[in-house]
């Protein structure tokens, strides 16, 4: 069973590309990284051209928040995944303490780590 690394959408139905994306995410990944590179190389070749130091550090500064945004696709090509379900050990209408042990992995291979709860019910008790 096939997992979308961006959308997180998974199924027998699902197919994912050899980047683990599934159509959705693969073509709108692939337009705004290809708006963000064209931004990016038309930035470099008005810096080339550009003899006002005001336009080349504006730029620049286009550049570099262009490139900081093409980032986290990177980090997601380079994600390893995994979901599990803590949902039997978690006891209700009280604080639960859960260890989770992240083996085999080196902390330089570790970048973050995302925790989602879902919840059908809460309650409040008195």
């Amino acid at each position: 069973m096939a997992t979308c690394k961006w959308c997180r959408k998974g199924g027998i139905f699902i197919r994912v590309d050899r980047y683990g994306l599934c159509n959705n995410c693969s073509d709108a990944i692939l337009i705004e990284v290809n708006s963000r590179v064209k931004v990016i190389q038309e930035s470099k070749d008005i810096i080339n051209s550009s003899k006002k130091l005001d336009t080349v550090l504006s730029r620049l500064d286009t550049i570099v928040m262009h490139a900081q945004e093409l980032r986290k696709y990177e980090d997601a090509a380079n994600m390893q995944s995994k979901e599990t379900s803590l949902t039997q050990d978690i006891a209700p209408g009280t604080w639960n303490k859960v260890d989770l042990i992240l083996a085999p992995v080196k902390a330089s291979e570790f970048n973050y780590l995302s925790i989602n709860i879902e919840e059908d019910e809460i309650q409040l008790l008195n």
